[in-house]
């Protein structure tokens, strides 16, 4: 039986940045992926966001923002599903994406 994803990760046509990670299951929420190679750029970028729809990687300078819906709701989702969501994201995209990727841990790592 084959495992069914629980996110899924895509680009847009056009967009030059590290793309989207969108759930498979309802409420299909969108989260956008941002990179960042300065600790200065990512520490500026964290302390910007008033609300609290972003997730940052833990370790690196990698935010996930919340960026809508796939499909509209059904339901009024409330704001600490999103940042469940947000953060399970992050945890998917680690283990999908960076993990035991040098060249990513050394561009995207936190510096001390």
């Amino acid at each position: 039986m084959k495992k069914e994803e629980v996110f899924i990760h895509f680009q847009k046509a056009g967009e030059n940045h590290a793309g989207y990670v969108r759930q498979a299951a309802a409420p299909f929420i969108i989260g956008k992926v941002i990179k960042l190679r300065q600790q200065e750029q990512a520490d500026n970028y964290a302390a910007k966001q008033v609300n609290y729809n972003f997730a940052q990687i833990h370790g690196f300078n990698i935010f996930i923002t919340y960026a809508g819906f796939f499909e509209k709701p059904q339901r009024m989702i409330p704001e600490f599903e999103i940042i469940k969501a947000l953060a399970a994201m992050c945890d998917w995209y680690y283990a999908s994406k960076i993990e035991g990727k040098k060249i990513i841990i050394k561009t995207y790592k936190n510096q001390p």
